[in-house]
């Protein structure tokens, strides 16, 4: 019980972040932004030498979900906060350009599979959790 007190303690207390922390921090923010806009840039200067370049490619929905990743990839994928403008850009980018509009006769089998899926990532994350603190501890 001891151990576990002393756990919630530590994540209690502030962390300290020291300048060479948030430096390695923001240079890796800014790598997977720069890494973005180049492949976007050179996607689309491809486009304008005429090569064939699908339509859902430049959408908004992928936009959403580019912007999610890029949030899950500066935050470490730690929280769920990134996971939510994927998961709507997903399922509009499926219902215009791959399902005709029908997204709503396939919603509930695709939200059944999204929420067991969802169980097993958040089961396999617990479990390497302990497994981690039974190493440490």
């Amino acid at each position: 019980m001891s151990d576990y007190k002393e756990y919630r303690d530590d994540e209690r207390r502030p962390r300290v972040f020291t300048e060479d922390t948030r430096r390695r921090h923001d240079s890796s923010g800014h790598m997977w932004t720069g890494l973005f806009l180049l492949v976007i840039g050179a996607i689309a200067l491809a486009k304008s030498f005429g090569v064939p370049v699908p339509r859902w490619l430049f959408s908004w929905q992928m936009l959403l979900i580019a912007i999610g990743f890029l949030i899950g990839l500066k935050k470490g994928f730690r929280d769920g906060g990134w996971f939510v403008p994927v998961i709507i850009g997903t399922a509009f980018l499926l219902n215009e350009f791959f399902l005709d509009g029908q997204l709503r006769k396939h919603i509930w089998p695709i939200a059944l599979i999204v929420i067991g899926l969802l169980f097993l990532l958040r089961a396999r994350g617990n479990n390497w959790r302990i497994c981690r603190e039974e190493k440490n501890g």
